[in-house]
């Protein structure tokens, strides 16, 4: 009876020291809210790499934390991994599908993860799908956006109208992506008659004011507009 526990005595010690060495190393692990926050603080610092090795763990060890997903996916486009970018980005949209605007900064990423593929077809069909999905100012507004930056000139106009319409009176954001895509497109006059009437919202905007001195205004009273919808 004693040899047979000498002979087994050696392997009980093994499984209780295994034990032992897995509760310390789970014990030691880093929590995913301290992964996210380094990775985020890298981001801020442009350090890609750092935020890409903190990120990447946190999915590692949980799978389902969406907000390290998507962080992932952001860190990927700017790495130009684009495509990896996407699926990544999908999968933090699966497991945040109707979150508000968490959802909404996924969405956004995404339009650019495939924006950046070169896709016109497939991001049309994103952006109106968000749009059907959704429906929000913020997603009439990205599908503006990049309808533009495609050449979809009356797919862009289109959807900024929606997006001006839709938007409640104190909200100056769908004037302003408005005034962006114009100025891009080359149409100076319509971005300042855009940016007039996000002034009329936001009369103390520092910044709508840099922009009116940009083309040689000076901001004041007699600037703003009545916004039309």
């Amino acid at each position: 009876m004693h040899a047979t526990s000498r002979a087994f005595a050696p392997r009980t010690l093994a499984a209780l020291l295994g034990g032992l060495l897995l509760t310390l190393a789970v014990g030691c692990q880093e929590p995913n809210s301290l992964l996210r926050r380094q990775g985020m603080e890298a981001l801020w610092a442009n350090d890609v790499a750092r935020a890409d090795n903190r990120f990447t763990k946190a999915v590692k060890q949980d799978p389902t934390d969406w907000k390290s997903q998507y962080y992932v996916g952001v860190v990927r486009i700017k790495q130009g991994q684009a495509l990896e970018a996407q699926l990544v980005l999908e999968k933090a949209l699966t497991l945040r599908p109707r979150e508000g605007d968490e959802t909404q900064d996924i969405l956004d990423s995404l339009a650019e993860s495939i924006y950046a593929q070169n896709q016109p077809a497939n991001l049309s069909a994103m952006l109106q799908k968000a749009a059907d999905e959704y429906g929000t100012v913020r997603d009439y507004t990205r599908q503006g956006t990049y309808l533009g930056k495609i050449g979809d000139v009356d797919g862009a106009k289109l959807a900024f109208r929606k997006a001006i319409k839709m938007a409640q009176k104190d909200d100056p954001q769908p004037f302003i992506a408005l005034a962006d895509y114009l100025e891009s497109a080359g149409d100076t006059q319509g971005a300042i008659r855009a940016l007039k009437m996000a002034y009329s919202i936001m009369p103390r905007s520092e910044r709508l004011a840099e922009r009116f001195r940009h083309y040689g205004i000076v901001p004041g009273p007699t600037v703003p507009i009545e916004p039309e919808r």
